[in-house]
């Protein structure tokens, strides 16, 4: 039968292409056309393709011109294209698509405005042609063709305009599935663009919230296929902006409840009623009643496809749906109604479902990070107002409860593997120490179980690990995950279950060829240890050096990284716990002793460019106090190691070099060598005007790092102990070097520019006399001031502009300098002046204060002193004036540092004529003098409070960010500052007899 199907079929169409189209040859066209039509399309015709099938099209085209828009010709003529081309599982070519549908465009307004064609079989058809021709090709069609396709919004009805508008039920399942089709990915996986996507999107989901009536017949249900387009659409790439998603997610989850029992009272409301009525419908209204899919094995293997198909368009517009967005509806997808992800993940018969929920499940929860922060579980009280962290307090508890619950009784190891995801999730994201003691040790108890399965597979053994590494890597710590995790024990270090098993693990996975991902799944457990409970870790160090020499003696370049990592956490955690007690500071020194004596420097000598980025992040952590007890080979191994890097092609390696160079320059050890420091300065004059941004932005941290340990050198070489070994000077050459590179990353990207502050202003700061005299660098000092001057004006990065502050700070600093010359230091006075007036940003004021506390001699100020002295002296007011809610907290830090300032100036004020300016400018500012003496007591108390509370003393001050190369006051110079103020300002004013109110006001009560 086929062979003479493919007989005739060439014969018929070889005619119709011959045959002249004219009203002549109209009955032997319509002849052809009637054996056409008769032919057997349903068996693939041999040697038909793509190029065939448009040529066939295109031709049948040509044809419909010799008959009416409403005839029989015509219907047959769409037929026979839809045969030749959907029949045949072949889309039309993208040379042949626009020129087809811009004449079947022109068939479709003929035939809307000349027959009442909403029953039309002849429009039935013709829509079927175009959803045949148009099928995958939506990436292929004219925007003009496509709005007539997808348009909702024009005056004219295009296909999905009057999906939705018809009351005809295969018009409207014709529309859909050409919608649908239309957003299928073509074979050279183009798409339809994003905003024709979402308007197919819109008529998909209007079709999921009609009533049943409209969407269902005997044998064909509409909401399967707008599923079916849903699905398309968010599996191609890219977030949707989709918003009120709402009455969707409410449809799905009906959907998601189609053939299956459920529990409780149904929702009622109109929206809900879609898939509601179904399950009440006797056999001879619907296909998908409740007892006939008891009856039918076909009808329940389609209700079982139907809720897949829910459960998957669910899961695919959670994917593509912004987090910020998602998290709205964490309550209707977890909580309202009998239906929800929890309920079809504890119940629902099919697996494949159950999975799906589970990872719906997942992504919501990852969604609800920034939100469950707001969570507070509290005692129960009688109040009719229940607060938003109550309520998520609750949620979190409950979600605990059912997936612990579900782990503990689901059979199918696949959905197990799924589930420990959601818990994973759900692990990560919950803010344990604000919830009620217990939910850990239920988690951890469940999966311990669990893991202890020997026929547990692989896969569901690492989601089982990646639970308890969420627990680790969870922000708020907590003693519960200890108590989960330890062992009893009677001697010096803690033991854990978790950590023997992690070792054991890897030890029965990895072998020399190919470690098992088991292996990598216990690795990263042990790293995620290191992070914050590294006290369970320290009585397995030997055994955990042991993995880490086997481990990085291997060729797999996964497994190298893991090891690395777990290197690195480890080192980390070694620093940590050696300030604690001398024991684990010898067992740091033995642990990097073991590294550099064997693995690492087997590892540098023949490395992969990614596995070298890790061994820089590794050296960076060995830690000043560490690196001094190394031996000489031991030093020289990690500084050419790294020099070597610096240099390397890969700016992966370029970058973690010269960030591991930018912490050693910090040591006071390397930064006395001048051998040393060169070799650093010429790798950051190289790198930091590298092309690759990332590298640039840490060469610049790098050459920051670098002044900053010229400039301690200069104070260590100024000071008084000559019997310590210091750097010598860096020469002119290097020192106009530096100068020159530094001003060319004015225009960098922010990280460089605020780098760039510190940059300059040490440089400024290490200058000394002779270089004053020097033609060349005089211009490179007025450049880089004229630089600081404009960063603190116009920069929008505020870090950029306090940097530039205490750069200026630096430079006033510098006594070797002609500063007190207004050439030299005028323009630098003002600007600290108007930023003290204008700038809106108290940190910002703050850094201006100590910048000019930095000048330590009345004549450094010049003629500016004045005018200084004014400006501090009247921001000290205390007037209710508008705040910004952002610099509330420095509010009275920026107070009492003007007070400091204020009593600074005041030191350096002797001449009469400093002090005739003070008593006049203060005699009509009496308030402004009573506000300084509450501020005094004010500032007594604060710096009290540093004497006695040191920890709190130690946290301000690393918070006080940027505090680099400026010695600020400790708390007992401050008080000592504050106690003599008042003696310090009735001596200069001794003999001023008529301003009793100005010494009245430091008279001691």
């Amino acid at each position: 039968m086929a062979f003479q199907t493919n007989i005739a079929f060439n014969r018929i169409w070889g005619e119709m292409f011959e045959i002249t189209v004219n009203e002549t040859n109209k009955p032997t066209i319509k002849s052809l056309l009637d054996g056409a039509v008769a032919l057997d399309y349903d068996e693939p015709i041999h040697f038909f393709n793509v190029i065939k099938s448009s040529s066939l099209v295109c031709r049948l085209i040509q044809i419909t011109r010799i008959f009416e828009v409403d005839s029989s010709e015509r219907k047959q003529i769409y037929d026979l294209i839809v045969c030749v081309t959907s029949k045949q599982k072949i889309c039309v070519s993208i040379t042949t698509v626009n020129s087809v549908l811009k004449s079947l465009e022109a068939h479709w307004f003929i035939l809307l405005h000349t027959s009442e064609s909403s029953n039309c079989t002849v429009l039935i058809s013709l829509m079927e042609a175009i959803s045949a021709v148009s099928y995958g090709n939506g990436a292929h069609i004219h925007p003009g063709v496509l709005d007539w396709l997808v348009k909702l919004d024009n005056a004219e009805k295009s296909f999905a305009s009057l999906t939705i508008q018809t009351e005809n039920f295969n018009i409207r399942k014709i529309g859909l599935q050409c919608l649908k089709g239309l957003c299928i990915v073509s074979s050279n996986q183009e798409r339809l663009e994003e905003t024709k996507l979402l308007s197919c999107c819109k008529v998909f989901f209007h079709i999921l919230q009609l009533d049943s009536s409209k969407t269902e017949s005997p044998r064909y249900n509409l909401v399967f296929t707008a599923m079916r387009g849903i699905k398309n659409v968010f599996e191609i790439g890219g977030n949707k902006k989709v918003e009120n998603l709402d009455n969707v997610f409410i449809s799905l989850k009906r959907a998601a409840s189609f053939g299956r029992q459920l529990s409780g009272d149904q929702p009622t409301t109109p929206l809900l009623q879609q898939l509601g009525d179904i399950s009440i419908s006797s056999s001879s209204e619907s296909e998908f009643s409740d007892s006939e899919l008891v009856r039918d094995p076909n009808q329940k293997k389609f209700a079982a496809k139907f809720r897949q198909l829910a459960l998957d368009c669910l899961l695919s517009i959670v994917r593509k749906t912004s987090k910020n967005n998602l998290f709205s509806y964490w309550n209707l997808l977890f909580h309202e109604g009998s239906v929800t992800l929890l309920s079809c993940l504890k119940c629902d018969p099919l697996p494949k479902v159950r999975s799906t929920a589970a990872m719906a499940t997942t992504n919501l929860l990852e969604s609800g990070k920034p939100y469950l922060a707001l969570t507070i579980q509290t005692a129960k009280r009688d109040n009719t107002f229940i607060s938003f962290s109550s309520k998520m307090a609750a949620s979190v508890c409950e979600i605990h409860n059912i997936l612990i619950n579900c782990l503990d009784t689901e059979p199918c190891m696949s959905v197990r593997g799924h589930i420990l995801k959601a818990i994973s999730a759900l692990c990560a994201t919950s803010p344990y120490g604000k919830l009620n003691h217990g939910l850990i040790s239920d988690v951890a108890c469940v999966v311990r179980l669990k893991l202890a399965d020997d026929r547990l597979a692989p896969n569901t053994q690492i989601a089982a690990l990646g639970v308890f590494m969420a627990l680790l890597n969870n922000n708020s710590t907590s003693d519960e995950v200890i108590d989960c995790f330890k062992i009893a024990h009677n001697g010096v270090f803690l033991k854990s279950w978790l950590v023997e098993f992690c070792i054991k693990l890897y030890n029965d996975n990895s072998s020399t060829y190919t470690p098992r991902p088991l292996a990598i799944a216990a690795l990263q457990t042990l790293t995620a240890t290191t992070k914050s409970y590294f006290q369970l870790l320290t009585g397995y160090i030997d055994e955990l050096l042991k993995i880490t020499r086997f481990g990085l003696s291997q060729s797999n370049l996964c497994f190298s990284l893991h090891v690395c990592k777990l290197v690195e956490g480890l080192g980390k955690g070694l620093a940590v716990e050696a300030r604690k007690s001398p024991q684990c500071a010898d067992l740091t020194l033995r642990f990097w002793k073991e590294l550099l004596q064997g693995c690492l420097p087997q590892l540098v000598s023949n490395c992969d460019s990614s596995v070298a980025s890790q061994v820089c992040d590794i050296l960076s952590i060995v830690g000043s106090s560490v690196y001094q007890k190394l031996s000489s080979s031991e030093q020289q191994f990690c500084v050419t190691s790294l020099l070597k890097f610096v240099v390397d092609e890969n700016y992966l390696v370029r970058s973690s070099s010269i960030r591991c160079l930018a912490v050693y320059i910090t040591y006071p050890l390397l930064r006395n060598d001048d051998v040393f420091i060169r070799h650093v300065a010429e790798g950051v004059l190289n790198l930091v005007l590298d092309p690759i941004k990332s590298v640039q932005s840490n060469a610049a941290w790098a050459f920051a790092n670098l002044t900053d340990s010229l400039v301690a050198n200069k104070e260590s070489n100024d000071g008084e102990d000559s019997g310590v070994s210091h750097a010598e000077p860096i020469s002119d050459e290097l020192l106009r070097k530096l100068f020159e590179i530094a001003l060319k990353l004015t225009s960098g990207k922010d990280k460089v520019r605020f780098n760039l502050m510190r940059i300059l202003g040490n440089l400024l700061r290490i200058l000394n006399a002779k270089h004053a005299e020097d033609g060349r660098l005089i211009k490179f000092v007025a450049t880089a001031k004229q630089v600081l001057i404009t960063s603190l004006q116009t920069d929008k990065l505020m870090k950029v502009r306090w940097n530039a502050c205490m750069a200026l700070g630096n430079y006033l600093h510098n006594s070797n300098l002609p500063i007190g010359n207004p050439v030299w230091s005028a323009d630098v006075y003002q600007c600290l002046s108007n930023t003290l007036v204008e700038s809106k940003n108290f940190k910002v004021k703050i850094k201006a204060c100590l910048a000019l506390c930095c000048v330590g001699a009345r004549a450094q100020f010049g003629d500016s002193f004045h005018q200084v002295y004014l400006t501090v002296f009247d921001e000290m007011k205390d007037e209710q004036v508008q705040i910004p809610a952002t610099e509330y907290r420095f509010e009275d830090k920026l107070q009492v540092q003007l007070l400091f300032t204020i009593l600074h100036l005041n030191q350096l004020a002797w001449s009469d004529a400093d002090l005739h300016y003070i008593v006049e400018k203060m005699r009509p500012k009496v308030r402004n003098l009573a506000y300084i003496k509450i501020l005094m007591t004010f500032a007594k108390e604060e710096v009290t409070k540093e004497l006695t509370e040191p920890a709190a003393a130690s946290a301000r001050k690393e918070m006080d960010e940027n505090n680099y190369a400026i010695t600020s006051l400790s708390p007992s110079e401050k008080l000592v500052v504050l106690e003599n103020a008042a003696t310090n300002w009735k001596k200069k004013f001794d003999g001023n007899d008529d301003d009793k109110q100005i010494h009245c006001l430091f008279d001691k009560e």
